[in-house]
Order: structure tokens, then C-alpha cells, then sequence
């Protein structure tokens, strides 16, 4: 079994509550089954499945393979230079995990001070190449927080014990921008799934975990993470683990089966 990525293990970083553990997102009129590794593993084997973004499509990729290894032990196949893509593999179900980085999806040229160019008709070739070679059979594309830049990490409050309800979820900017942008991206979705439908394509979904997460700040790392350099700031961006973003993986499954 692997252990769980040091910069995700808030308790070893002086976290003492754990009640953020045993709160459990439940939909309206239906019931959201736990992660079965038997299912995912039938679904999975002989595939290849790949996480593409930025560190919270790797934060997604890291609660999975602690789910999976508690079945199978993978092995680790490849990492880069800076240990951002990975792959890992599961021999005895002929399963590959992939996280794929890349910082804006699509690409994007650094100039001077931090300012980027986008090519918005060019996808990153970092993982345009291993799709577009079907080297990938499942791909679970994140929307980057980047176009966050300005707070990106490290501003706002989320020290939390317990999740927001419906009633009192704050609204703040950042809230906004992120509900703006994901009704772009639902509608642009749809559009993409009527156009693959039609051309016999790929099956394209959604995974929306806006409000899911919106409702969730108890489970950011807060101050209860592992960069020194930046102490006295927040970590409002990824997710402790355990925590609530191993409901993205129950959601993933459902969406699967």
C-alpha cells in the first residue's frame, strides 16, 4: 500500500482535527455508492487512464492511486525531471495511471515578468501528444486554477473544522469566478458532446465538482502544509488527504459505470 504524498498529509503538518474526515457529500434522490476497487479494476483493465492538469489533476491522481494500492501494489514506471508527470502500473490488471502536467491546457509561451502568450488553437503538446497517439484510453481533463494567477494560493482564510451548508456557502470574487467559468465550461461540453454524438467520436463528460468543493474549505490544507518559504500563508487550492477529495474518485467511478 502507498503511503499518502507528504504535502498532502495535513496531520503531519500539525493538523489535530479530524472531523472534516467523516462529512460525506450526498446528492438529491439518489444515493452515491463507495469506490468499489473490484468495479473500477473490471472497468479498468487492459486501459490506460490519464489525469491532465495541473497539480490538482495530480492531487485527484494521488487520493486514486492510494485508493487502488489497496489492492494491487503498483509500480512506478516513469516520472520527469521535476516529478510532475507520472505513470504508474498495475500488472496484474493491465491498468496504467498517468498524470499528465500541464500548467494551462493549452499552450503557452513565457515572456518577461511572469506574463504568459496563449495559443488558444494549440493544446499543450505535453499531453496533445499522447492523446492524439490514442496512448490514453480515459482522459480525465482538469480545468486549470491558474487563470486564478492573482489567488492562485496562499490568500484567503480556509482554517475550517466543518463544511459549509447551502445556506451560509460564502460568496466571495473568487466563488464567482469559478461558477463563471464552470458554466462556460458545462456549456461548451454539451456543444463538444452533440458534435461528438453526431461525428461517432469520443464520449465526452462532465465531472462537476464545483459545488461539491465550494461547500468544502475545511478540506484545504489551510496552514497545515509542508512549504517552509511560505510560512504564514494559506494553501486554500488542493486538498488534504484523506479528505473530501477522495469524493471526486466515488464520482469518477459513477460516472464510469
Amino acid at each position: 500500500m502507498l503511503t499518502i504524498p507528504t504535502s498532502k498529509d495535513c496531520f503531519l503538518h500539525g493538523r489535530n482535527d479530524k472531523e472534516f474526515l467523516y462529512w460525506r457529500w450526498k446528492p438529491h434522490k439518489c444515493e452515491l455508492p463507495r469506490f468499489e476497487l473490484s468495479t473500477f479494476f473490471q472497468i479498468m483493465r487492459e486501459k490506460r487512464l490519464a489525469f491532465i492538469g495541473d497539480s490538482v489533476a495530480r492531487n485527484q491522481m494521488e487520493s486514486l492511486l492510494c485508493i487502488l494500492s489497496q489492492e494491487e501494489a503498483p509500480i512506478d514506471v516513469y516520472k520527469d525531471a521535476k516529478d510532475r508527470s507520472r505513470t504508474w502500473f498495475f500488472p496484474r490488471n493491465n491498468f496504467t495511471l498517468m498524470v499528465l502536467w500541464t500548467r494551462f491546457l493549452v499552450k503557452g509561451v513565457e515572456r518577461e515578468g511572469g506574463v504568459y502568450d496563449f495559443h488558444l488553437d494549440q493544446v499543450d503538446e505535453k499531453w496533445g501528444y499522447n492523446v492524439s497517439q490514442g496512448l490514453v484510453d480515459y482522459a480525465i481533463v482538469s480545468s486549470a486554477q491558474w487563470y486564478f494567477r492573482k489567488n492562485y494560493l496562499f490568500e484567503g482564510h480556509c482554517e475550517r473544522s466543518k463544511p459549509y451548508d447551502e445556506e451560509n456557502l460564502l460568496i466571495s470574487s473568487k466563488n464567482n469566478d469559478e461558477w463563471e467559468v464552470r458554466d462556460i465550461q458545462i456549456e461548451e461540453i454539451e456543444r463538444a458532446k452533440k458534435e461528438g454524438y453526431w461525428k461517432g467520436q469520443q464520449n465526452i463528460q462532465a465531472l462537476d465538482i464545483t459545488k461539491v468543493m465550494l461547500l468544502r474549505p475545511d478540506g484545504h490544507p489551510g496552514s497545515h502544509w509542508r512549504d517552509k518559504k511560505k510560512k504564514g500563508f494559506n494553501d486554500c487550492v488542493h486538498w488534504c488527504m484523506p479528505g473530501p477529495i477522495d469524493v471526486w474518485n466515488d464520482l469518477l467511478l459513477a460516472l464510469l459505470n
